[in-house]
């Protein structure tokens, strides 16, 4: 099947869900968000950002486990831009998606970007051109995917799950429960602040972020938003690490996937709990190198 092919059915499938055609049974999409009560076993992919070697890690570390037969892979976006095989690692997380539909949870990424809010580099359009004749065509296909990705996950009890972090302002300035409602389609100012926020150590609430967009987000900020949503710790990526990092007092864990240039992070990493339990106590035993 042919990249196009491949997210036209998956864009029909997240339509599907989003709009309750197909419904699955350990989790239902509330417009952006997805509730999940909880799996057995999950596992959580950080940042690829089209890098092959670690797309197969995660792909083959999901079927050795049985991830498809009673448990949940939750990706947290930034498929394509900046590796070399971003075409294939879209089409490989695709695939996997429209393999278990019921298993995969494919987040959107700051890398999957509204319009006009694309990232730099936003290098896959180019990418796409070295290869295929139709590129235009199919990088418009995949902007019509990225707009219908769910944006955040919610397990019962344990933990959110985004790319960048919690929007803090209607939060702070209106007491508006934005991922509890699971907008649809998020306002533009929430859904930037989902994908490009960051957490700090040294601040209380937020400041500014020096990406540019969004805002480093501070430790009551954290505190406000797990008490809100009933959940013990907020799960994310976008920021380069090795592997994993903390913040808040571990509160907030960042995964990342991806390794080597531009980062020269020497390894990446997945969180794979046996019992979702994990998530709340010993996450540090669900910590898998990828390298």
């Amino acid at each position: 099947m042919s990249l196009k092919n491949v997210i036209e059915e998956a864009i029909q499938l997240l339509k599907s869900e989003r709009l309750g055609k197909v419904l699955h049974p350990q989790w239902r999409r509330n417009g952006g968000v997805i509730q999940v009560r909880n799996p057995e076993k999950i596992v959580v992919i950080g940042d690829l950002h089209g890098h092959l070697e670690a797309f197969k890690f995660v792909r083959d570390f999901i079927r050795d486990h049985r991830i498809c037969e009673s448990g949940i892979a939750v990706f947290l976006g930034d498929y394509i831009d900046r590796g070399s095989d971003q075409d294939r690692v879209l089409e490989g997380t695709l695939s996997l998606k429209l393999e278990c539909p019921a298993n995969v949870i494919l987040l959107r990424g700051n890398h999957e970007p509204p319009e006009g809010f694309e990232p730099h580099p936003h290098d896959f359009i180019y990418k796409l051109m070295v290869k295929y004749n139709n590129y235009r065509e199919i990088y418009l296909r995949a902007r019509e995917l990225f707009d219908e990705l769910p944006y955040a996950v919610i397990i019962e009890g344990k933990a959110l799950l985004l790319h960048g972090g919690p929007p803090t302002q209607p939060f702070i300035q209106h007491h508006e429960n934005p991922l509890a409602e699971g907008l649809w389609p998020p306002p533009i100012d929430v859904l930037l602040e989902i994908l490009w926020n960051d957490p700090d150590d040294h601040i209380d609430y937020t400041d500014f972020n020096p990406r540019g967009i969004g805002y480093l987000w501070g430790w009551k900020v954290t505190e406000f938003v797990l008490n809100r949503l009933g959940v013990q710790r907020i799960i994310r990526g976008h920021e380069p690490a090795e592997g994993v990092k903390y913040n808040h007092g571990r509160r907030v864990i960042t995964v990342f996937t991806y390794y080597g240039p531009p980062y020269f992070n020497e390894k990446g990493a997945i969180l794979y709990c046996e019992n979702v339990e994990k998530l709340t106590s010993n996450v540090d035993e669900c910590i898998v190198e990828v390298k």
